[in-house]
């Protein structure tokens, strides 16, 4: 598998994009747009994602898929494992009433959280899990999209890709016109993939930006974080909003601009953000249940989620970064 170099503002926008969610989560009030914290990462990993498949199409002409999807698997499922060992000693006595753990557990192992939502099985303490199902299920399948794609159009990739994130865009903006008001298209696949559609077409086609754009993405991120919202606009409009900003902010950063998105505090918390996404919502959601003020959830439980995702970076996640190096070098 190829790699990329790395770029240390990329980390700063993925903590961002957790802070941004762990405040939704401790339901901070004024803020309910947080958690198009989401969508950044979504951008964020259709862009990395496809640049890595780019790179080894390019040189190759294909994609050892095995290898790929065995590094996606030693680089998500160890912390995973972890979040779900403590959640299965600790939630019972969390929540000694909710019969559903095991069942929760096997759906986030599965990654069909999003799925379980859809079918009206919510993980309802780990609620969270929803994008990680989307994100693996991304990862099955565009290796093999991107494989197709790149030898039937190949010097047009950018504006297909640019053209299917329209499309499911306006499928999006139909579907609620229809008048779908259950609550579960924010977990569907088909509403939902459009940040890691854009971040593809980014990584494919490139964007030049001039150095004011990242003061115009983090404006349109005000906007899409602060300002009042229904569910459906927050589906039509405020969702491509936020990854429009992302895209800007992405292309801006690579371009050598947002420069306060590579302080070194900013890219030590977007290390250590898979860490902090897995392991703050549970105990952000018991927090809450205790009745604590959002300020206190968010200290208390960020303080706890920081130095379990710390653990969990230094001792299994670099283990695992050992691994699929090892894979990367034998396969």
């Amino acid at each position: 598998m190829s790699s990329i170099p790395y770029t240390p503002g990329l980390d700063g926008l993925r903590a961002l994009a957790i802070v941004l969610v762990m405040l939704f989560h401790a339901d901070m009030p004024g803020l309910p747009g947080g958690n198009v914290g989401v969508d950044l990462f979504l951008v964020l990993s259709g862009y990395l994602i496809t640049r890595l498949l780019l790179a080894e199409i390019q040189l190759s002409g294909g994609v050892r898929l095995r290898v790929f999807y065995l590094r996606r698997l030693w680089r998500l499922m160890p912390p995973l494992l972890l979040m779900l060992a403590l959640y299965c000693v600790f939630a019972p006595y969390a929540w000694p009433e909710y019969p559903f753990h095991v069942r929760d557990v096997v759906a986030l192992l599965l990654y069909i959280g999003n799925i379980a939502a859809i079918a009206g099985s919510f993980p309802e303490k780990l609620m969270h899990g929803w994008s990680l199902g989307l994100e693996e299920q991304f990862y099955l399948i565009w290796p093999l999209f991107m494989i197709v794609l790149w030898r039937r159009c190949q010097g047009h990739l950018g504006v297909v890709l640019l053209i299917l994130f329209m499309l499911m865009t306006a499928w999006r903006f139909l579907y609620v016109q229809l008048g779908d008001t259950s609550g579960v298209a924010y977990y569907r696949p088909d509403m939902h993939s459009t940040g890691l559609i854009l971040g593809a077409a980014l990584a494919v086609g490139g964007l030049s930006v001039g150095r004011w754009v990242a003061a115009l993405a983090l404006m349109a991120l005000v906007f899409a974080v602060f300002l009042p919202r229904s569910s459906e606009t927050h589906l039509i409009f405020f969702i491509p909003l936020a990854e429009l900003a992302a895209v800007l902010l992405i292309a801006s950063v690579m371009q050598g601009a947002a420069q306060a998105l590579g302080h070194p505090l900013a890219v030590h918390l977007g290390k250590l953000s898979y860490g902090l996404y897995l392991f703050h919502y549970p105990i952000m959601k018991c927090l809450l249940e205790q009745d604590m003020p959002w300020y206190g959830v968010f200290l208390f439980g960020a303080t706890l989620s920081y130095l379990l995702a710390w653990i969990s970076y230094h001792s299994i996640e670099r283990y695992a970064r050992q691994r699929r190096h090892h894979y990367a070098l034998q396969l």
